[in-house]
């Protein structure tokens, strides 16, 4: 009795792990037309700013920036481990 009911609740576990990848794949289409939908406006409003923007300009323009923004991330992050790392051995060795 106990072997059919474990076998019912497999089952029900089974569907339900189908029914999440289902919602998960649903997510990640939502996703991706925001992303799109972003990209569109996003180059809407650059192209109402300057006329003679390109797809390709805006691309590389939105390239740039992010990159100047991870290099002033990192630049951060090794401030702050230089500092955390400062502050360690000022405290290691007695005066």
């Amino acid at each position: 009795m106990a072997k059919k009911g474990l076998k019912k609740i497999e089952l029900k576990l089974e569907k339900a792990l189908k029914q999440v990848a289902v919602l998960e794949e649903e997510k990640r289409i939502a996703e991706e037309t925001i992303q799109r939908e972003i990209g569109k406006n996003y180059f809407k409003i650059q192209k109402k700013k300057n006329k003679e923007q390109t797809y390709d300009s805006v691309l590389e323009d939105l390239k740039l920036e992010l990159a100047v923004l991870k290099e002033e991330e990192k630049k951060q992050r090794l401030e702050k481990r230089d500092e955390s790392e400062t502050e360690n051995f000022s405290g290691e060795f007695p005066q």
